[in-house]
């Protein structure tokens, strides 16, 4: 087969837009994989939900704190927090039995919600941004859950 000078000046210039192409892909930048925060390693920090504990505003949780900060609730999106819809005032160091988070927004029996503990950036006031998860031994401390029966605020 003999080529032509034109065949083979196409030739060049496909196999240098295709390896352009192949440039452009692997050296464009990456979504971040994991969590868009670092959460904080608290030891000796639990958090469980007090079973049958939905009242008309109310969820009950016994929570043990190594530092101080919040219980917030939120809204589950598959396995992972949405929007919360409820926080906890701030809660000192220590063992919390019984501390109630009051609920923003009515629970619905047919979702999800996942409760996460956050460590207090030391002014005593929740904000999400700074006052982050908590892990302990390298893993987020939540609690997932669904109502037992409807409750509104």
């Amino acid at each position: 087969m003999i080529f032509k000078k034109a065949d083979l000046v196409v030739l060049a210039v496909i196999l240098v837009v295709i390896a352009g192409l192949g440039a452009l892909f692997f050296a464009a930048p990456t979504a971040p994989v994991g969590l868009g925060y670092v959460p904080v390693d608290v030891p000796g920090s639990t958090l469980a939900i007090t079973p049958g504990a939905s009242w008309a505003n109310m969820q009950l949780f016994t929570v043990n704190l190594g530092k101080g900060g919040f219980i917030t609730i939120h809204d589950a999106i598959g396995s992972a927090p949405g929007p919360i819809i409820a926080t906890s005032g701030y809660l000192d160091p220590g063992l919390h039995d019984g501390t109630g988070v009051r609920l923003n927004t009515p629970l619905d029996p047919t979702k999800s919600y996942i409760a996460l503990l956050h460590v207090d950036n030391g002014d005593q006031l929740f904000n999400v941004t700074d006052d982050l998860p908590v892990s302990v031994d390298g893993t987020v401390l939540r609690v997932d859950f669904q109502s037992d029966v409807a409750v509104s605020p």
